[in-house]
């Protein structure tokens, strides 16, 4: 993955995918990201649709800007294009978002586009683990290299991440009180589990900036160990 401190710009995927910081005021991780839906590259990573996951801290707030996204939410799926506005998604909300199926991309981007472009940003959090690009470069770093090795996500790293985001993946819907048992599976699968294993939510060859990925992981006596490397 490359990035650059001055652009805070992401490119993975062989350049499938792109994420660039865009400020805004007033909120979180503001960026701009590009798929290129027909590029060789991205075919393995739109195999498979992301995991379900909850933010408990913060709104997410996520507009398109070119093409088409499919928001999930709660189980529903929604078609948004550039026309819909800006949507927001509620803390404690059941989502994810992907681009269309393969076969309906040429229905769902704008006529004659094999880009989709969007912006995301969140609320502005106090806590010390919520949503930031440190977060956006490592979960999609993981993903890239997972890719390329030709090797299934470990779900303990992905949980880890997660958590180091202010994010947890959620259980199936037949789980009691889903919300608050995903988060606390999150907390002691990927926090203290995966302390206890080695794990660490931040590494270095994904993140931009090294020093604040330290200083974050130093908040939590889980994660001070990788902070301290």
């Amino acid at each position: 993955m490359d990035t650059a401190n001055s652009s805070q710009l992401i490119t993975v995927f062989d350049g499938a995918l792109t994420i660039r910081g865009k400020p805004r005021p007033g909120r979180d991780f503001p960026f701009e990201a590009t798929f290129i839906l027909d590029h060789p590259s991205f075919r393995q990573f739109r195999s498979a649709k992301p995991p379900r996951h909850l933010h408990p801290y913060q709104e997410e707030y996520v507009q398109v800007l070119e093409g088409a996204l499919v928001l999930e939410i709660e189980g529903r799926e929604h078609v948004v294009r550039p026309e819909d506005g800006e949507f927001t998604i509620a803390p404690w909300t059941i989502h994810r978002l992907y681009t269309p199926p393969a076969e309906a991309g040429s229905g769902a981007a704008t006529a004659g586009s094999n880009v989709v472009r969007f912006m995301a940003s969140g609320e502005e959090a106090q806590e010390a683990f919520n949503m930031d690009l440190l977060f956006f470069e490592n979960w999609y770093g993981y993903q890239n290299e997972a890719i390329r090795n030709r090797r299934s996500i470990d779900l303990i790293q992905a949980m880890c991440t997660f958590d180091a985001g202010g994010s947890y993946l959620t259980l199936p819907p037949y789980f009691p009180f889903r919300r608050i048992l995903s988060r606390a599976a999150g907390v002691v699968i990927g926090r203290w589990l995966g302390e206890l294993l080695g794990y660490r939510p931040f590494h270095r060859e994904w993140s931009s900036d090294w020093s604040s990925a330290k200083a974050k992981m130093q908040q939590s006596e889980f994660y001070r160990k990788g902070g301290s490397e």
